[in-house]
């Protein structure tokens, strides 16, 4: 028996540029859905494939081109999403191919995906689907660099790119200091001291209505940022300060050492902080929130624990005097 010819065969074909509508798509969808071509199918597609012509550079950056800051459609995306549903990807629980799991990349590339995200933010809901998907990753015993510790050769060798990288030292501009600050910008403290809770007992015995820890933001560091004790509405700041975290000028002349230089793994002081240095800093704390046009009352841990109807009386008068000024 005579092997058939195809009567198309070297013919161009009829359905050149014509489209199938979405109902022959999903003809053709759930007419193969389930069925798996055999070996010899593949080969010959293959073989296909292989015969196909690659498109050319010019031709492969106009497609590039065409396709660049195009978004696919909810629809699109949900298309493809139904068409892939139920495949197993070709590299599930294999591991990245040797030959390019170690392999650098090189200059151009590098330049070249920087220039593609240049500009570029990435939007809170990627940065929590990130978060999400690395959480637990990497940690303690899973990081890839549990228990390693670098070598001499390697410290020796960042410390010649640091020198070649910044001959005179680095130093941090203003507005990377500004970025750090606000990153580790002060939390509330968890606990309330001991002469605060008196003083806040006190505020609610005589139905003065209060914020505790509420932050100013400084315009002249440092601090870049403080916390108020306790804050009144409209604009009254009360600070309760501890005697020896202050350096209560009744019991500590200005030369005195509050707090000795120390050096941790994590924290050190060079030098011993001073009596007159806290002051120092408690003073532009208060110049910088009188700027912010605030009423600062400042309130000793023994005043307070020795009369505290006095402190509560003096909190009470300002309160009247600054009722008095808006009315």
């Amino acid at each position: 028996m005579k092997k058939r010819i195809p009567w198309n065969k070297g013919k161009p074909s009829s359905f050149k540029g014509k489209k199938h509508n979405a109902s022959s798509n999903e003809k053709n969808r759930q007419a193969h859905l389930g069925k798996k071509a055999s070996d010899e199918t593949r080969r010959r597609q293959r073989e296909a494939a292989k015969r196909r012509k690659k498109p050319s550079k010019a031709t492969g950056k106009k497609i590039s081109q065409a396709l660049k800051g195009k978004k696919k459609s909810v629809s699109h995306k949900k298309a493809l999403s139904k068409a892939f549903k139920g495949r197993i990807p070709w590299n599930k629980g294999k591991k990245f191919p040797g030959k390019w799991r170690h392999k650098k990349k090189s200059a151009s590339t590098k330049r070249k995906i920087r220039r593609a995200k240049l500009g570029k933010k990435t939007s809170d809901k990627t940065k929590g689907k990130q978060s999400k998907a690395h959480k637990g990753k990497h940690v303690g015993k899973l990081n890839p660099q549990y228990g390693k510790h670098q070598s001499k050769k390697t410290k020796d060798k960042r410390k010649r790119t640091m020198k070649k990288r910044y001959p005179h030292g680095y130093k941090m501009s203003k507005v990377g200091k500004k970025k750090i600050a606000k990153k580790y910008k002060p939390q509330k403290p968890s606990k309330n001291t001991k002469i605060e809770k008196i003083i806040q007992s006190l505020c609610r015995r005589k139905k003065i209505k209060f914020q505790t820890q509420k932050r100013f933001e400084f315009e002249v560091p440092p601090p870049h940022y403080h916390s108020v004790d306790l804050f009144i509405q409209p604009n009254i700041c009360v600070e309760c300060d501890g005697d020896r975290f202050h350096a209560n000028p009744k019991k500590y002349a200005q030369n005195d050492i509050i707090y000795r230089a120390y050096k941790s793994k994590h924290h050190h002081r060079k030098k011993p902080l001073r009596a007159k240095q806290i002051w120092k800093k408690d003073k532009h704390i208060t110049q910088e929130l009188r700027k912010q046009g605030n009423r600062v009352i400042r309130l000793w841990g023994s005043e307070i624990n020795s009369n505290p109807e006095k402190c509560i009386q003096k909190i009470i008068k300002i309160i009247k005097e600054s009722g008095r000024q808006r009315g």
